[in-house]
């Protein structure tokens, strides 16, 4: 029964067409995540790069629904796996790409979160 329903899912979608198919049924913030990701050279016949590829888009999309909800404890944690992600792709992987692609996410989250702690003081300064 295993067998038959992963040949299904690989021979129904494969996985150079379920990155962008993602893209369109996702709701925003994993479209941005997903946007985001395919600016990387993941080779998508690689598990190791679907499989990362995949934890990285959770990864934003999770940090990018704490911040939407004010959980800065929740967002810190998406950020540290988003680290370690980095790490794993470096000492465990050695994947320059994915190493690559995790800290480029890192970045990306620290930037977001940045710029979500801007936000207020902005505002502040408004009225």
């Amino acid at each position: 029964m295993t067998h038959q329903m992963m040949a299904r899912s690989i021979a129904v979608i494969p996985p150079f067409i379920q990155a962008p198919t993602l893209i369109l049924s996702a709701p925003p913030a994993a479209q941005e995540a997903n946007a985001f990701m395919n600016q990387f050279n993941f080779d998508l016949n690689n598990h190791y790069h679907s499989s990362m590829r995949r934890l990285m888009v959770d990864v934003h999309t999770r940090h990018g629904g704490a911040l939407a909800d004010a959980n800065p404890i929740s967002a810190a944690r998406y950020r540290g796996m988003a680290a370690g992600l980095e790490r794993v792709a470096l000492l465990v992987l050695n994947d320059s790409i994915l190493y690559h692609a995790c800290g480029e996410l890192s970045d990306e989250l620290e930037r977001l979160h940045e710029e979500m702690m801007a936000e207020p003081n902005a505002e502040q300064g408004e009225v």
